[in-house]
This record gives C-alpha cells, sequence and structure tokens, in this order.
C-alpha cells in the first residue's frame, strides 16, 4: 500500500469505530492521525438511518450517495483499514462487496502496523482542494442478495441440515455471561448457533490475521 500510494492508483478508507462504552471518536481520530489520502467511512451514518436498529444496510442507492461524497466511484481499487487493526474495516469490507465492488481489499494490521513500521502519517483538517468530484450517476451499486441473509431466512434455516450460524462475537456475549454494550438487548445467541469469536483470528499483539 505504502508504494501504490505514490502513483495514486489507489482509493484509501478509514473504517473505525469504537463500542459505545468505549466514549472514543473515530472521526475525531480520523483528523488527528490517518494514512495519507485516506477518506473516512463512517459506518453509523453509511446505514439505514430510518431504521430503529444499528448498522442496517442502506439501499443501494443511499450506498451510492454517499460513495459520491466520498469521492469514491469504484474506478480505483479500494483499501480499508481501522484504528484497532483489524475490526470495523471488514465490515466496511463486506459493505462494498455486498453492493458489487469487488476490487476491495483490507489492509492487515491496519493504523497500528501502519504506524509501527514507521510509514507516513497525515494530520490535521482533511484537504479535500484539487479532489476530483464524482457523480453518483457513475457508481453502479447493486445488492448482492447471496451476501447478505434475511432474518426470515436465518430462522428458515435454523434446522436445515448443511447449514451453519456462526457467532463472531466474545464468548461472554454468546453466552450471555457478560453483558451487552448496548442498552435493551438480550443476552445469549441465535439457536444453533456455534462461537467463533473473530478475536481468535487476530493476533492480539499485531493486530493481523493471524497466521493459519
Amino acid at each position: 500500500l505504502a508504494s501504490r500510494l505514490l502513483s495514486g492508483d489507489v482509493a484509501v478508507v478509514d473504517a473505525s469505530w469504537h463500542m459505545p462504552a468505549q466514549n472514543r471518536d473515530a472521526s475525531l481520530e480520523y483528523i488527528q492521525e490517518r494514512i495519507p489520502g485516506a477518506t473516512f467511512f463512517d459506518i453509523d451514518s453509511i446505514s439505514d438511518t430510518a431504521s430503529d436498529l444499528p448498522h442496517m444496510l442502506p439501499s443501494a442507492e443511499d450506498f451510492d450517495i454517499k460513495m459520491e461524497q466520498l469521492g469514491l466511484d469504484g474506478t480505483l481499487p479500494i483499501v480499508i483499514y481501522d484504528s484497532h487493526g483489524l475490526m470495523s474495516a471488514a465490515r466496511a469490507w463486506w459493505m462494498f462487496r455486498v453492493f458489487g465492488h469487488r476490487d476491495v481489499a483490507v489492509l492487515n494490521g491496519g493504523l497500528p502496523q501502519w504506524r509501527e513500521r514507521g510509514y507516513d502519517i497525515e494530520t490535521g483538517p482533511v484537504n479535500t482542494i484539487g479532489r476530483e468530484v464524482v457523480s453518483a450517476a457513475r457508481i453502479k451499486s447493486a445488492l448482492d442478495t447471496s451476501l447478505v441473509c434475511s432474518m426470515e431466512s436465518v430462522r428458515a434455516n435454523i434446522d436445515v441440515p448443511g447449514v451453519q450460524l456462526i457467532d463472531a462475537r466474545s464468548r461472554g456475549r454468546f453466552t450471555g455471561m457478560e453483558p451487552e454494550p448496548r442498552a435493551g438487548l438480550r443476552r445469549g445467541h441465535v439457536p444453533g448457533a456455534i462461537n467463533l469469536p473473530f478475536t481468535d483470528l487476530i493476533d492480539p499483539e499485531k493486530g493481523e490475521l493471524v497466521n493459519p
């Protein structure tokens, strides 16, 4: 990524997000420290804001409007990172994939490893002077229904052989032994699910995917 930044043939996206209890502002942290040229992907606002549930997928049309605001039209490969190492970047990666954008990657180790390896860091207000203005009409998003499941489909397949639901939350949340981070959420898990905490797949010191 560091070498490709110089050639300008890649778009970089900061998709950092924090649990409510952490009392951290990802958008402010983006202003304070980011990979040069990165745009900020706000997972809270790039969602179905009409829903009373957080982070529901927006429509393809609304997604295109957000991409227009970010200056992304899908013509360049996209690399996504976050300030944890690898957490919310995966969510943004999935969203791009859901809406049909295939040339998208997650930066392994994210901002922590970028900083650790001594690459350039950009700080301060974002300079948008000279940034190309894109039109939503140039962005061709379309929902890929094979990459997202409805609530009704999950319920219908709970007991179907060969269909397995995986819960990637912590073991404590899966078992209901630790509190949920949002008020009003019931503890426990969907019947038939198995637990594979996403943290088990990430090196805790480097924030990178573990070597299989």
